[in-house]
């Protein structure tokens, strides 16, 4: 069985990082594209923020929180897939900036990342009609490993090509 972890930049909401429940937010957009009932998305996604509201954003910081993410990942699954949402926690988890969306890179063993652009209104990428295509299949293929329809990607290498 593979895990699936969604890491954003922070929850301006409360402590719970990437609700599916507040209107028009990364986590209820996120959420609709997994086509899983928002308790299945809840219980089967791990969600986590990179930064507290409280904590200073920069590089730095952002790289150490990573870091501590990746350190505590459980080894006792085949494989983990973590998606960064937006550029920031790509950066923070050592993805270049030349990383495409939606494909993943080996981060350490067993743990693959890919950087999804932010689902924020302000990002343009969301404008192409088969972005937000391939950002759902994305989201879909990533949910059946989540919720347990599937032990892993179907392809187990270091990059999923939509």
């Amino acid at each position: 069985m593979a895990k699936v972890m969604i890491v954003g930049i922070d929850d301006p909401y409360g402590k719970t990082p990437l609700q599916p429940d507040i209107h028009n937010s990364s986590g209820q957009k996120l959420w609709l594209m997994s086509g899983l009932t928002k308790v299945r998305y809840v219980q089967s996604f791990d969600r986590r923020n990179l930064f507290e509201m409280t904590d200073p954003r920069d590089a730095v910081t952002a790289r150490g929180k990573a870091r501590r993410i990746l350190a505590g990942i459980d080894t006792r699954y085949i494989n983990t897939y973590i998606i960064c949402l937006g550029r920031e926690v790509a950066n923070a988890f050592g993805l270049p900036s030349t990383a495409r969306p939606l494909q993943f890179s080996k981060v350490q063993k067993n743990t693959r990342a890919a950087y999804m652009p932010h689902t924020s209104g302000l990002n343009r990428w969301y404008n192409k009609r088969e972005n937000v295509a391939k950002a759902i299949e994305f989201m879909r293929q990533l949910a059946a490993v989540a919720s347990g329809e599937i032990e892993d990607l179907p392809d187990n290498t270091t990059v999923i090509s939509l």
